[in-house]
This record gives C-alpha cells, structure tokens and sequence, in this order.
C-alpha cells in the first residue's frame, strides 16, 4: 500500500464531503426519465455522455 494513499484519499474525502453538504444539485438535462446510463469502456469504465447538474445553495459558505 502506497504511504501517500491516506493524504490523497483525505484531499478528495474532505472537498467532496464539502460540496456535498453545502450544496443541492439539480440535474440539467432534457428530461429526467431519459438519464442515459450508458457506460463507454476504456482503461476505466465511465459514462458515455456528461452528467450535467447546477448546484444550488443550500447552507452558507462560510468565509466567502
């Protein structure tokens, strides 16, 4: 196991629990029943089109 896997786990955790509390987030797109799950396959399996969202405050920022 990599000695640098616990600090770059922490620098992706802690942002993304971040977003994640201070924000809602609304899909754009077209229409919510034709979210294309699709799956296009290369060295990792990711989706085939970009899932859009708009994120919409919910808790205050502090500091900002």
């Amino acid at each position: 196991m990599c000695p640098g896997m616990a600090f770059g786990l922490a620098n992706i955790e802690l942002p993304l629990a971040s977003l994640l509390f201070h924000f809602d987030w609304q899909w754009v797109g077209p229409c919510s029943a034709k979210l294309d799950m699709t799956e296009a396959f290369g060295l990792t399996a990711r989706r085939k089109d970009q899932l859009l969202l708009q994120p919409l405050l919910r808790v205050p920022l502090l500091g900002v």
